[in-house]
């Protein structure tokens, strides 16, 4: 039993009923914590007061499609015809003609072919090695030629598929 005089004070509250009289004892803890609700119901009915949460559908997120995007440097329809320059990055061709690189074209990356070209390397040209990337292996009829001295720090990969290329518009 709490023996505080701040909470044992009480309301009496005298009902008359049929000439009967009823006296209830409420501790004022219980009539304020009573009062506090039936004033918070009171301002659910004001629209001002109202803190309802409205649910907002949200589409759910649908990732763009993946695009294989191009990230060679030069991309060639046709056998390139590489006479000196400097490629930064990567050659790609995409048809399976011959063509030779000279030692005054420097390619700084990897050279992508398609199907099974034949190598010749002429005398002091180097490359990183050949790689096949699994795909065609055809066509296999051409060649591709390192001239005297031409390096090619990168990979040659061969039977690589063309990637599909972005449209144009006209």
């Amino acid at each position: 039993m709490c023996t505080s005089p701040a909470l044992r004070r009480s309301v009496s509250i005298t009902l008359s009923n049929n000439g009967r009289t009823r006296f209830y004892r409420r501790p004022l803890l219980k009539q304020g914590i009573t009062l506090l609700l039936v004033y918070a119901l009171f301002l659910q009915c004001i629209p001002g007061f109202t803190r309802v949460a409205r649910a907002t559908v949200l589409p759910k997120f649908v990732p763009p499609p993946v695009t294989a995007t191009i990230t060679d440097a030069v991309v060639s329809r046709h056998k390139p015809t590489l006479t000196h320059g400097r490629i930064e990055g990567s050659l790609r061709v995409l048809l399976g003609e011959s063509f030779t690189i000279n030692n005054a074209t420097a390619i700084t990356s990897d050279v992508y072919l398609p199907g099974s070209p034949s190598l010749q390397v002429n005398n002091g040209a180097s490359h990183g090695g050949m790689i096949s990337d699994g795909g065609s292996a055809s066509p296999g009829n051409y060649a591709l030629t390192l001239a005297n001295n031409a390096s090619i720090p990168g990979h040659i990969h061969t039977q690589a598929d063309a990637p599909d290329l972005p449209p144009v518009a006209t």
